[in-house]
């Protein structure tokens, strides 16, 4: 077998290789979601948590997609912050601050709240209007 590579044979190969990327990337375009709501990012929205509320306690997003989330914890606890229908939970500790990206999956009324024991209960939840 001949080891030698010539010129028309390394462009073939590299022809194949950008083809094979621009297919993988496509793919993953492809799988956000775009502007009907998967993984497009719709927005950044910063609150505060401290004993037994977030401020504000309720948020707005034009459309769905994926937000990140800053969380100041203010409080002495430690606090998360989940979006019920979203993936994902945002853990803080006590007096530090924490940022994770959700994904929205449609339009409509969502209940985001902290999901250490016994905390949603006290109070420590609000709304998210998608749309």
């Amino acid at each position: 077998m001949n080891r030698h590579i010539t010129p028309l044979r390394r462009a073939a190969q590299a022809g194949a290789g950008a083809l094979a990327l621009a297919l993988v990337t496509a793919g993953c375009g492809a799988a956000g979601g775009g502007a009907a709501g998967g993984g497009a990012p719709v927005g950044e929205i910063t609150l505060q948590a401290n004993e037994f509320a977030y401020s504000p306690a309720t948020l707005r997003l034009d459309r769905a997609g994926q937000v990140t989330i800053t969380l100041r914890n203010q409080g002495q606890l430690e606090h998360d912050f989940t979006i019920e229908g979203a993936k994902g939970t945002l853990l803080v500790k006590a007096n530090s601050t924490g940022k994770a990206t959700f994904t929205i999956p449609k339009a409509g009324t969502y209940t985001y709240a902290c999901t250490v024991q016994g905390h949603k209960e006290a109070g420590m939840k609000g709304t998210l209007t998608v749309g």
